[in-house]
């Protein structure tokens, strides 16, 4: 954290000299505090990694992540990089915080709170999406898929990402009385500045009937997205709620300020909202938003060894009000989806090539930042089921290495042992059901065989 500057009346001298002039107005500097921060440098390392291989790939304009503690808002990882002009990526701006923009798809989750709140509205009723074109208010509006998804469910509407199926749902409920649907999205707690401790937070815009720009579709526009504008952290904020039972956490970045030894301020992450919505709503949310990556749009970032939750997001833009052929893609979620440890946000600016979508563009990094933390974080990983265990007395082929190294493993992965020796390198012996660590008989005259290694 900054200083101050100080500041004192000098008089120049015979000779070139300058004199301090003692007149009582002067200050001494004032040193500046040093910050601890919530940064996981490991997480920070791979986060950072994954987006740059990404943006790489399609060419983007920019991208961000933000990688974030569920229970805690604690920020573990962001990253920010911009395409310069030799086509190198640079920490330029702070999208993740500052970059406001239309949303796109990933705000559904939004619309279907609002939704499940005021309605009865079940996972398995029905909306008819046509041929994947429909006319609101004399606006076309069109779905992903040539000829359209026909009749499908709520569930499969959020899977498939349907505008037509929100829209219609939307308008059922909310077309005569669109302020009701407006309230909704402020009551989130995501309509203002979350207060992040990083300056120049961007201020979300969610307008109401009569504010300037508003149309009399403008409720189903921003019930998929558009006329909406949110920063990925607030995004990030509105999902963190999701896996954490419905408490929208303050996101924090600086645990403490501190000079020397001495500790000037600590930080709380603060509940801004502890109830975003009921909880059979929440038993809703997250079963959409698993069957998204289990079987919708995000179902090509689906893992075996771990769930994950989430939803796509494909805005395209409009350049002088006519749409153009540039996306802003994203994907935010949870994971593990049954037990939510971390929550994050991928945004991908402008991609190049075929690959335009959410989906194809934004969804992969998530996947490869939930992989690497995931083998990192050994708290992740469930204790094995007693079926898939070895029959006893049959142990893990542990040769010789460090002893503390081998302990470490040992206690990991639940296996008796002792350490016989007081020796730095062991080797096993096997007594009774007790891995024994003793002395290694290090040779000094020998060398390694490294052959093939």
């Amino acid at each position: 954290m900054a200083g101050q500057d100080g500041s004192a009346l000098f008089q120049k001298m015979a000779g070139g000299n300058w004199k301090l002039v003692r007149d009582g107005s002067e200050m001494q500097p004032q040193h500046g505090w040093d910050i601890e921060t919530t940064l996981d440098i490991n997480l920070q390392d791979v986060a950072e990694s994954a987006l740059l291989k990404h943006l790489d790939i399609h060419e983007a304009d920019y991208g961000c992540v933000v990688v974030m503690e569920v229970q805690t808002g604690e920020i573990k990882a962001i990253s920010n990089l911009t395409r310069g002009d030799d086509g190198k990526y640079r920490e330029v701006y702070n999208y993740a915080v500052q970059g406001v923009t239309e949303a796109g798809s990933t705000f559904k989750l939004a619309s279907m709170i609002a939704l499940f709140e005021e309605t009865r509205l079940k996972l398995n009723d029905t909306i008819d999406t046509g041929k994947g074109t429909y006319q609101f208010y004399g606006v076309e509006i069109n779905d992903a898929k040539p000829g359209g998804y026909g009749r499908i469910s709520v569930q499969e509407a959020m899977e498939k990402s349907s505008n037509i199926a929100v829209m219609k749902l939307i308008d059922a409920e909310f077309g005569q009385n669109p302020d009701r649907l407006v309230d909704y999205y402020h009551a989130l707690g995501i309509a203002q500045p979350l207060g992040f401790q990083m300056v120049g937070e961007g201020i979300p815009s969610i307008k109401r009937p009569g504010d300037e720009g508003w149309s009399k579709i403008s409720h189903l526009w921003m019930s998929i997205g558009y006329e909406v504008q949110l920063a990925p952290l607030h995004t990030l904020a509105l999902y963190n709620a999701i896996a954490n039972d419905g408490k929208l956490i303050q996101p924090m970045i600086v645990r403490k300020a501190y000079s020397a030894n001495t500790v000037h301020r600590e930080y709380q992450s603060a509940v801004l909202n502890g109830k975003i919505c009921s909880k059979q709503t929440l038993e809703k949310l997250r079963t959409m938003l698993e069957g998204v990556v289990e079987r919708g749009t995000a179902r090509n970032i689906n893992d075996t060894y771990y769930q994950i939750a989430g939803k796509t997001g494909t805005a395209q833009k409009y350049i002088n009000g006519r749409p153009s052929r540039n996306y802003y893609t994203s994907f935010a979620g949870y994971f593990p989806a049954d037990r939510p440890r971390y929550s994050a946000i991928v945004v991908i600016d402008n991609p190049q090539g075929y690959q335009q979508y959410g989906s194809d563009v934004a969804a992969p990094v998530f996947k490869e930042i939930a992989d690497k933390i995931y083998a990192l974080d050994i708290e992740l990983h469930r204790a094995q089921p007693d079926s898939l265990k070895g029959p006893a007395g049959i142990f893990p082929v542990i040769r010789a290495g460090n002893a503390q190294d081998l302990m470490a493993i040992s206690s990991t992965i639940g296996l008796q042992s002792e350490l016989a020796t007081e020796e730095d390198w062991v080797r096993t012996q096997i007594d009774g059901s007790i891995v024994q660590y003793i002395d290694g008989k290090v040779s000094s005259d020998a060398v390694p065989d490294v052959q093939g290694m």
